[in-house]
């Protein structure tokens, strides 16, 4: 089969076999993963969404370009090492501008995820949920919407809710450990709340988790076992209760 061939005359296949690209990617030409037009120009792949237009030269691409094409197409080395932020680390990248302090961006198992945007049903359900726990408080908890929690060494979440111990100091963030409740209202990230978030809640001790399923209207609850690991019960159409305040009450048909 004769390799398509890129503006210039390159052939994909040479590209993609450039002796600083890793072993595995030299391994596969961009036929092989059923490319149809050229890179450049009117880049339509089999299987993908990817768009390889990201490659603004019609010379040949430099290294950089060829590494940014070979990851869009989501070639990836048969070993593969990811250098793992801490918390600290992660602060100091906003300390030095590299992340502006409004960018939605938490740390979840050393990695920078970007947060979903909030649509409107999500921050309905976060202002109810906010009312009702703030009304039933007498002065037991705090309630925080949206406050990171620090889990050494390598995760720092923004949950959509969390109540913690009063008392804590102002010049920090709650630990785990002073934490009753966290709450994730889940609209497009139940993927990510069911796995990471779920894991990073449970092996830190937090006692109990909510996911607010938003398009199936049910609420899952994770609470500690003697195990330390979540057992899980679903909610629709009913009454749901906090752990640790048993009389706070929470009524789903509020939320949905």
């Amino acid at each position: 089969m004769t390799p398509t061939r890129l503006a210039d005359g390159t052939s994909r296949a040479s590209l993609i076999s450039e002796t600083a690209l890793p072993k595995a990617w030299k391994q596969l030409s961009l036929g092989e993963l059923g490319a149809t037009e050229e890179i450049l120009g009117k880049p339509k792949i089999e299987g993908t969404t990817a768009r390889l237009d990201l490659l603004e030269s019609k010379n040949a691409p430099s290294l950089a370009k060829i590494v940014m094409a070979a990851s869009v197409l989501q070639l990836q080395p048969e070993e593969q090492t990811l250098r793992k932020l801490t918390i600290a680390e992660y602060h100091k990248l906003v300390e030095a501008g590299v992340l502006q302090p409004k960018e939605r961006v938490e740390l979840l198992d050393g990695l920078l995820v970007q947060m979903a945007p909030i649509g409107p049903r999500h921050q309905s359900i976060v202002d109810q949920l906010t009312e009702e726990f703030s009304a039933q408080n007498k002065g037991r908890y705090k309630v925080s919407p949206g406050r990171p929690i620090p889990i050494p060494d390598f995760n720092e979440p923004q949950p959509d809710m969390v109540l913690f111990k009063r008392g804590v100091p102002t010049e920090r963030h709650p630990l785990p450990n002073e934490i009753y409740l966290v709450v994730e209202v889940s609209e497009t990230t139940l993927k990510q709340d069911e796995g990471k978030k779920l894991l990073a809640y449970q092996d830190a001790g937090i006692p109990e988790y909510w996911i607010v399923d938003v398009a199936a209207k049910v609420v899952s609850i994770h609470r500690l076992n003697q195990a330390k690991t979540y057992s899980e019960e679903i909610h629709s159409e009913d009454t749901i209760t906090l752990q640790a305040f048993p009389d706070v009450i929470i009524e789903l048909g509020n939320l949905f």
